[in-house]
């Protein structure tokens, strides 16, 4: 009888602390997973960041040329293209 409570008691820890363990993997595991997320995240705001800001500055400059289009309405043709006034 000593020997069936022995190996009871031996196999509930050996199985608590293996559950004890597996836990404290996975939150280690949670927390480099979290860490990866935050870097990414960095990562994909200055992409963004940058990618506003050239296209402030590309819409700064194509407002700064003046284009003409003929939509709905005949356009000039001959030596006179594009129109001048």
């Amino acid at each position: 009888m000593k020997f069936y409570i022995f190996f009871f008691i031996f196999l509930t820890q050996a199985f608590l602390f293996g559950q004890d363990t597996s836990t404290k993997i996975a939150d280690s595991l949670r927390k480099e997973k979290e860490i990866e997320y935050i870097k990414r995240f960095q990562e994909r705001q200055k992409y963004y960041n940058e990618q506003c800001s050239n296209d402030s500055i590309k819409a700064v400059e194509d407002s700064k040329i003046e284009n003409k289009y003929f939509i709905y309405h005949i356009a000039p043709g001959g030596d006179d293209f594009p129109a001048k006034k």
